[in-house]
């Protein structure tokens, strides 16, 4: 009878809304969820039912079942938050995250890093991604992403380098004061006041070399221009540093600079002291370059300026130990470390997986997702490349579900069910009617 017909017919599309009113209450629960994706639920039309009439055989719709529940994948928002291995993708593309045995994928970039140094998410499994070398190489295979913040390794200095102003003397105010022992610096006799007070012909300027240990020494550089196309200097230290007698000054090398046309001819000397610092295992030993940059390439510096002594730069490669004052993450996922002794430290990358069809995931608890055969492999790389989005490291992406469509969608569902429920009512009065009349 095809009144019964019609109440099935209503409880489908009863069934149907309630469906709908599920996945509706679900992407509300989750609008604080991180990076959470709504879904949508699609229906698709019952398979009709063939019926006689007087133009032939027809079709009756028998009404509505659910056909599939998506997930939306739309940008979320970004909330910018204080952690640095806070995590958000901009654009196409997942984290992968592994259990130690299966992997799963997960658009929620909330990760800390555990006891063993390994990046993890809220639930303990670990972020996958590439390593590092010591140098900061990365290696382009993939596996627990794992990251050193222990302290960074000292550097010895092995180069000075100057580009220097040197005060252009009278043939009458050329002396010896260094070169002939007037000054005898053997960290027991001559003072830096005492070279101060060397007529005035002696300049001096210092710079911060580091040991092997790491350790910081300053080294005062005593420049003396001894002719019209020689200034010598000498590299000396505060005698405490060598084990001798503090306040006086110690030898620990020397050099000579010839003038050319007014300018100082780049050349390269090494300092290399005969005895060690104090608590320190070996001897200072560096490279002293004037008028040329940390490559060794030729500058403008060294050039003589009447009655003016000064240094235009001053740089030098070593430096302490260091320790991790902070990490932060690039759009490319690479992590970087920042050290007490201003260097940086490449540690990892973080990779993205993408799919053939995102919308084949298979939803899991816990933010996750693992993939099928309809979704396809995945396909690992780097944030940026191929078609995978951006990271944006201190940020995370917030729930895609926009309230007042959800709210819309929310009043559509119920008018909908008073509708089919409606159609129910009346489908059962015109059957009480009907037995009524028999």
């Amino acid at each position: 009878m095809a009144l019964f017909g019609t109440l099935n017919t209503g409880a489908s599309g009863l069934t149907a809304t309630s469906t709908a009113m599920s996945v509706i209450g679900d992407n509300i629960a989750n609008i604080n969820t991180t990076g959470f994706k709504g879904s949508r639920a699609d229906f698709a039309s019952m398979i009709p039912n063939s019926i006689g009439g007087l133009g032939g055989a027809q079709q009756l719709g028998t009404g509505t079942g659910l056909s599939q529940v998506r997930a939306m994948f739309g940008q979320g928002s970004l909330q910018q938050t204080g952690s640095a291995l806070d995590m958000a993708v901009t654009g196409n593309g997942f984290f992968q995250v592994n259990d130690g045995d299966q992997s799963y994928y997960t658009r929620d970039g909330s990760f800390y890093m555990d006891n063993a140094g390994y990046v993890t998410n809220a639930a303990g499994l670990r972020v996958q991604g590439y390593s590092a070398l010591d140098d900061g190489t990365i290696i382009p295979r993939g596996g627990d992403l794992q990251i050193d913040t222990g302290q960074a390794p000292s550097q010895a200095t092995s180069e000075v380098t100057f580009d220097l102003t040197l005060k252009n003397l009278d043939t009458s105010d050329f002396d010896t004061q260094l070169s002939s022992g007037g000054l005898t610096l053997d960290g027991n006799t001559v003072t830096l006041a005492d070279v101060d007070d060397a007529n005035g012909n002696i300049w001096a300027t210092s710079s911060t070399i580091y040991d092997d240990a790491g350790n910081a020494h300053e080294v005062t550089f005593l420049f003396e221009q001894e002719s019209d196309t020689t200034v010598t200097y000498k590299a000396v230290v505060d005698g405490a540093e060598m084990g001798q007698t503090e306040g006086f000054l110690y030898e620990i090398g020397e050099g000579s600079v010839t003038l050319t046309d007014g300018a100082v001819s780049a050349s390269e000397f090494q300092i290399t002291a005969s005895d060690t610092f104090a608590y320190t295992t070996s001897a200072p030993e560096f490279s002293v370059l004037l008028g040329k940059d940390v490559n060794g390439d030729d500058t403008d510096g060294g050039v003589l300026i009447a009655d003016e002594n000064s240094v235009t730069s001053l740089s030098q490669d070593g430096y302490a130990i260091g320790e991790v004052t902070g990490i932060e993450v690039d759009d490319e996922g690479i992590i970087t470390a920042n050290y007490t002794n201003g260097e940086e430290k490449v540690l990892g990358q973080v990779v993205l997986a993408t799919f053939d069809s995102q919308a084949g995931l298979r939803r899991l608890g816990g933010n996750l997702f693992s993939s099928s055969y309809a979704s396809g492999d995945p396909a690992i790389g780097t944030p940026g490349s191929g078609t995978r989005g951006n990271l944006q490291g201190f940020a995370l992406e917030g729930s895609n579900v926009e309230l007042e469509h959800e709210f819309v969608k929310m009043i559509q569902s119920q008018r909908s069910y008073q509708a089919n429920a409606r159609v129910i009512s009346t489908a059962s009065d015109t059957l009480q009617e009907l037995v009524n009349l028999l």
